[in-house]
């Protein structure tokens, strides 16, 4: 159940927000600090991170959102706007070129539009209704009407999860790859990312899209996709088609991943990543869905009383 999960859930960010706080604090803190400073710093971070699984959690109950990522949504646009200030100040300056910038606007421009083309595109399934026969004689024409799959099905979620489990392995391999050795492992992160990605968008949607219940309903509501029988059959193809979808959006995702570090590796200094901007776009239409929906709700009950 969902408390169950909920437990788990929580045990795990401790284990991970313990071992990722003495990592950094092992890496950041200067060799002649205390122990008892270490330990504090320690304990400040894993404190940290359950204030913001709280705040959260608070969030998330009043119904507009994920709460976690409206909270990574906040912190990129933070980071976005000191971004812009720094450009557009060196661009004032003259330290960047009018090229540069213009590049860079561009840059964002192409990943908004599109990121917004795939997180608004969905599969249209054809849905055939049962006509109906009036008293008088007469027949009511079938209705037909689509059940929209999204793309992404899986949210931001799989990133989310790619990114912490790739951060987490960066605070520790990373320093001490580099400090051994001197070799830069950054695209090889990127490449465990995508790895993460291809499996959290396969093992998260079956969470997010229950076929079987949409089947369920569907045969229950005598309501069938065109040309396949309710039931299993309506399962199976409900499931191809989202099988289907999760490669696009492996390969969708992939490249918001891979494209930000290829141009930093030709040498441009990448405004915001892509991963940054899709998390962006896809809460803040997360968000307006669900303020839609509320104020929907809202003036229904206010129509039946």
């Amino acid at each position: 159940n969902r408390e169950y999960v909920s437990k788990n859930t929580i045990f795990i960010m401790f284990i991970l927000a313990v071992f990722q706080s003495i990592m950094f604090v092992r890496f950041s803190a200067s060799p002649d600090s205390l122990f008892f400073e270490n330990a504090s710093s320690v304990i400040f971070l894993v404190a940290g991170s359950f204030i913001t699984v709280w705040i959260a959690k608070i969030i998330t109950s009043f119904g507009f959102g994920n709460g976690a990522s409206i909270l990574i949504m906040l912190s990129i646009i933070e980071y976005l706007k000191l971004s812009s200030v720094d450009l557009l100040s060196s661009f004032a300056s003259g330290q960047t070129e009018p090229t540069e910038f213009l590049l860079h606007c561009f840059y964002v421009f192409c990943l908004l539009v599109v990121i917004i083309i795939v997180e608004l595109s969905f599969r249209p399934l054809s849905l055939i209704y049962p006509s109906t026969r009036f008293r008088d004689g007469f027949n009511k024409a079938k209705k037909s009407d689509i059940l929209p799959l999204k793309i992404n099905n899986a949210g931001v979620l799989p990133l989310i999860f790619a990114m912490s489990f790739t951060a987490l392995l960066s605070t520790f391999i990373l320093p001490t790859v580099f400090k051994a050795y001197g070799v830069d492992l950054t695209i090889f992160m990127s490449v465990i990312t995508v790895v993460l990605i291809c499996f959290f968008v396969f093992f998260y949607t079956p969470f997010v899209v229950n076929t079987e219940e949409i089947s369920n309903n569907l045969k229950k509501s005598n309501i069938t996709l065109e040309n396949r029988r309710p039931g299993v059959v309506t399962k199976n193809y409900i499931d191809s088609v989202i099988n289907k979808l999760n490669y696009i959006a492996v390969i969708y995702l992939s490249c918001m991943v891979m494209i930000p570090d290829i141009l930093q590796a030709k040498g441009m200094n990448v405004l915001i990543s892509g991963v940054s901007t899709v998390i962006l776009v896809a809460v803040v239409i997360d968000i307006v869905r669900r303020v839609q929906y509320l104020n929907y709700s809202n003036k229904s009950k206010i129509i039946m009383y």
